[in-house]
């Protein structure tokens, strides 16, 4: 396997396979590139949403696949994934602690934050909250697991709240999704970014601004290229990714319990390590193993 300078790779340590590690703008592009081709794009249309991804969670601390993974853009504001959220507060070298609770005869989730030299900021979400918003009972996580997405909204405005610096105006993507202010915009689209001419640039290179009237001078690359087989990936059921969120969800409920979902799997004997693959029913016999298991 050769690079972009037709140099072999084969052999070389990833410490050694700078293209992974970008130091300038044009690593940076050049690494976009690269994910943009693949399935590890999370959605992301272009190279170029790919690129301020990864800029834009840079500059809260994530690096290249985190920001790719963790960051997405609903009807034109960018957001982060509750668990990036999460993950952004807790490497903040202020971040002190989290402390949560569920009252079950009110229904009402409260979340205290911490931070060094800051007073402890609580926020709490209650089922009354919810029906007001008109989340209560809506088809998805919030029809499927009420409790976890209580516990969920009241976390995510205390960590808002206590670290805005850090998250530098960032919402979820879930409350994204869910706001009322986008309820009248109709579903979301996502639209093709448009067809542009294809743009080499060097490693070491910063990224051009170019207009209509200007050319680009190619970076010469070796005449032979290696094409690497591709292979043809099986087809998921229906209802795979419905089914991998789900036991997103569970999984998340049981850790925050102290619960073992490992051993709860084994008991009910399910099979393989791909939650996309089982049963509806197993998975909503494992929720209820979970649902019921006591707080440690």
């Amino acid at each position: 396997m050769t690079d972009t300078k037709g140099k072999e790779i084969i052999g070389k340590t990833w410490t050694e396979l700078s293209e992974f590690k970008p130091n300038n703008l044009g690593q940076a592009w050049k690494l976009a590139d690269i994910i943009s081709k693949t399935s590890f794009k999370a959605g992301h249309k272009s190279a170029e949403d790919i690129f301020i991804a990864m800029s834009m969670g840079q500059q809260i601390g994530l690096n290249p696949f985190q920001s790719v993974q963790n960051i997405s853009v609903i009807n034109g504001r960018p957001s982060l994934w509750g668990d990036g959220l999460v993950a952004v507060c807790q490497s903040h070298p202020d971040y002190e602690g989290i402390e949560e609770s569920f009252d079950k005869d009110s229904w009402e989730a409260t979340c205290t934050v911490k931070r060094k030299g800051k007073p402890p900021v609580t926020e709490t979400f209650s089922k009354e909250d919810a029906q007001i918003a008109g989340l209560w009972g809506k088809s998805g996580p919030w029809k499927q697991y009420p409790r976890k997405m209580l516990r969920n909204r009241a976390r995510t405005w205390a960590l808002r709240t206590q670290f805005a610096d850090a998250l530098m105006g960032l919402i979820t993507t879930e409350e994204a999704q869910e706001s009322q202010s986008f309820k009248d915009m109709g579903p979301i689209k996502h639209e093709p970014a448009p067809a542009q001419k294809e743009i080499k640039i060097a490693l070491d290179s910063a990224l051009p601004t170019i207009s209509k009237t200007e050319t680009v001078e190619e970076v010469k690359e070796p005449e032979t290229e290696v094409l690497l087989p591709q292979e043809e990936k099986p087809k998921k059921p229906k209802g795979y990714k419905k089914r991998v969120e789900e036991f997103k969800f569970i999984a998340d409920d049981a850790k925050e319990k102290g619960f073992d979902i490992g051993s709860a799997i084994d008991t009910l004997g399910l099979e393989g390590n791909d939650p996309g693959m089982w049963k509806d029913s197993d998975l909503r016999a494992l929720s209820k193993l979970v649902d019921e298991a006591d707080w440690k």
